[in-house]
């Protein structure tokens, strides 16, 4: 059971406090994405059901699915470059204020993070190229999911900086 939680691999070793310039802008690049797939996904969702009904041609999509779809892509291709720094660069420690739980909810959350992060592109491109409704409704869970993930991050980083007065924003707003 302790493998499971020492899965950062590098973690133990991190003298820094922060992350690495790489995994700053990796990170805030799929932020900014998410966000700009957040304002296509009506878009794509009901060109996907027309396209599946026959109710339009592949050249009537709009073209905000087009980029709903490049974006999906993007950010796969982000997360697997993120998950590679992750390994070669691990994660900083834990900062000194921080309870064993919230570690151990802190690492839960951030692995749920890769795993939606890597399941909504992927059931988005299947569904999209198999006009699959079972995995364009994973693809909408999933999706979902991401959007409670995002609340707990953002209840998880005031916690931090108002009660915990530990600072923990500055290891994703600037460079190490």
């Amino acid at each position: 059971a302790d493998i499971l939680w020492n899965i950062d691999l590098k973690t133990n070793d991190l003298k820094k406090e922060g992350f690495s310039k790489y995994q700053v802008i990796v990170h805030w690049l799929v932020a900014c994405f998410v966000l700009f797939q957040i304002a296509t996904g009506s878009t794509i969702s009901n060109d996907f059901l027309a396209l599946k009904d026959g109710k339009i041609s592949i050249e009537e999509v709009h073209k905000n699915s087009w980029y709903h779809l490049f974006f999906g892509l993007t950010i796969f291709l982000l997360m697997v470059i993120r998950f590679i720094l992750r390994i070669i660069l691990g994660v900083p420690k834990p900062t000194k204020q921080s309870s064993s739980i919230t570690i151990i909810l802190a690492k839960i959350i951030h692995w749920l993070f890769y795993l939606i992060l890597f399941v909504v592109p992927i059931s988005g491109f299947v569904a999209w190229n198999t006009s699959n409704l079972l995995i364009g409704n994973l693809h909408t869970a999933s999706v979902n999911a991401l959007y409670v993930l995002v609340l707990i991050h953002l209840i998880a980083i005031v916690y931090h900086q108002i009660f915990l007065e530990d600072n923990l924003i500055d290891r994703m707003t600037s460079f190490k």
